[in-house]
């Protein structure tokens, strides 16, 4: 589960290659047993020896013309500039002469490599070479060139951090290239996204969960559940969602299109969903930070709601109207509520004490 964790940490903001190279430098420096091999396996892949090399991260490069160079990872020994280090893990290169400009940046015989994740590795190999004007032979998981007398190599996360012949260099390594290499939150592509089919779904789901979240109020009341509050749906371009409140506890029921194309049991709250299929449609709980003088009532209510199982899928009956599905999906959030509403009675450790959230989206993507 390390990777989950780990992947969830990078993925909370938007600076997830920032994110990234901070946590890879802070493992080189900070747990015993890392470094030494992982500059080894380093100068293999290089073909540069930084064995003895300083490390630093995030130097800054002016050149003459005063063009300005963010290197993520440079590493230098007594004879200067060795190698230098280029991170991607959603973005491409970020100029149209990132990779001549940092190659311009060592002396003959340094060494530019550039990380991306495996499936945008072509990628970023057609940009490095229409950028070098060069060709690339095939390493292992690593491609090589040479301009001026300067090494380039291209490689991904994996290759990087220790997949080799004699296996992983460090276990937290591993955690960190499956945090990155197994993330589904971006990748490229493919027919998918020319098929109508695929489109009219999407535009379908939305339209029946705006339908659940405009009818839930109505209903709950006409079953008489006990919810202490029920609240206007809210939208953005990947979710659409109403807040379900039950004593002093938060959830919300809607279409989440994160959670869609998530393995269930990976959402916040979603432990006991192992197996289960995706679904559009769910019922979740809230995962935001706080406000202040709150945060322990609302990781307690957090917790309890795990533990009764109230983040759930909507199942969207197939091969009916939209009516039907409709009425069936609040037929499901109804029994569902009500089984939530009925454990929270019975639990001695409820509070009464209400906890105030911030409300703005129900994904997991954000901080709690």
């Amino acid at each position: 589960m390390a990777h989950l964790g780990l992947r969830h940490l990078l993925r909370s903001s938007s600076g997830v290659e920032v994110r990234t190279n901070d946590l890879l430098f802070h493992l080189l420096h900070s747990i015993p047993g890392i470094r030494a091999p992982f500059m080894e396996h380093l100068s293999a892949l290089t073909g540069v020896d930084v064995r003895r090399c300083v490390v630093q991260r995030e130097n800054i490069h002016v050149d003459d013309e005063g063009r300005r160079s963010s290197r993520d990872f440079s590493m230098h020994d007594a004879t200067g500039l060795r190698c230098i280090i280029e991170t991607k893990v959603d973005s491409p290169l970020t100029s149209a002469d990132q990779a001549s400009r940092y190659l311009g940046q060592l002396p003959p015989g340094g060494s530019l490599l550039l990380v991306t994740r495996r499936v945008l590795l072509d990628d970023l190999i057609v940009q490095t070479q229409q950028q070098l004007d060069c060709t690339f032979t095939r390493d292992g998981g690593a491609f090589q060139g040479v301009v001026d007398g300067r090494r380039v190599v291209v490689t991904s996360w994996h290759r990087l951090l220790g997949a080799s012949g004699a296996g992983w260099v460090h276990p937290e390594l591993l955690s960190l290239s499956a945090a990155l290499e197994d993330d589904v939150d971006f990748t490229p592509f493919d027919g998918t996204v020319d098929d109508a089919a695929v489109g009219y779904t999407v535009h379908h789901v939305v339209h029946v969960a705006r339908r659940v979240c405009d009818g839930l109020s109505q209903r709950l009341a006409e079953e008489g559940i006990p919810v202490t509050h029920v609240g206007k749906p809210k939208s953005d371009v990947k979710w659409h969602y109403v807040e379900v409140v039950v004593g002093d506890h938060w959830l919300w029921v809607g279409y989440d299109a994160e959670y869609w194309g998530a393995d269930p049991a990976t959402v916040p709250g979603g432990d006991h969903l192992t197996g289960q299929a995706p679904s559009p449609l769910w019922i979740g709980r809230f995962n935001h930070r706080s406000p202040r003088g709150y945060e322990a009532i609302s990781a307690a209510n957090r917790e309890r709601l795990d533990r009764i199982g109230a983040t759930t899928p909507l199942r969207l009956p197939k091969g009916r109207s939209t009516d039907a599905v409709v009425n069936d999906c609040l037929e499901q959030a109804c029994t569902h509520l009500r089984r939530v509403a009925e454990a929270l009675a019975v639990d001695p450790a409820v509070r009464g004490t209400h906890a105030p959230q911030d409300t703005a989206a129900p994904t997991g993507t954000d901080e709690q």
